[in-house]
């Protein structure tokens, strides 16, 4: 049965919930457990400039179900982060409508390019970036690198 969500841009309130919705992905379901870390440093502000912008999928209870943020990082590029749907909400076009506010929030700004980074274990991630267009142009000992021009 599909739920019926709403997508709203960020809003304080909801922090400490994305942030656990967050680590409960990275760290539960692909056990990135060496990121506590950064969860508990985790902050937003940096998505409140000009050119920065994150959003949260809501579920009918309110509850944090989806996000992603896009995060300047030129006057040509903005970087995709946090792209995260709960497990029991995939394959119902979160992840899709995420993403398409993203590609018209950079187009209205001007962005040539969008990147990001995702690790190797995201397989499902890295299967709908490459769907959708993005092409690898990099990585490491521990993950790709992804851009897709505009």
């Amino acid at each position: 049965m599909q739920s019926i969500i709403k997508i709203i841009e960020y809003q304080e309130k909801y922090k400490n919930e994305i942030i656990e919705h967050i680590r409960t992905i990275a760290m539960d379901e692909f056990e990135y457990n060496d990121w506590q870390d950064y969860f508990n440093r985790m902050t937003f502000e940096e998505y409140q400039n000009e050119g920065s912008k994150f959003w949260i999928a809501l579920n009918e209870k309110e509850e944090v179900v989806g996000t992603i943020g896009g995060l300047k990082v030129s006057n040509k590029e903005v970087k995709m982060n946090s792209l995260y749907v709960k497990q029991n909400y995939r394959k119902q076009g979160i992840a899709k409508e995420l993403y398409q506010l993203l590609i018209d929030f950079a187009k209205q700004k001007g962005y040539q390019k969008i990147t990001l980074r995702t690790f190797f274990k995201f397989v499902n991630a890295i299967n709908f970036y490459e769907k959708i267009g993005f092409e690898k142009y990099n990585q490491d000992e521990e993950s790709y690198f992804y851009r897709k021009m505009l």
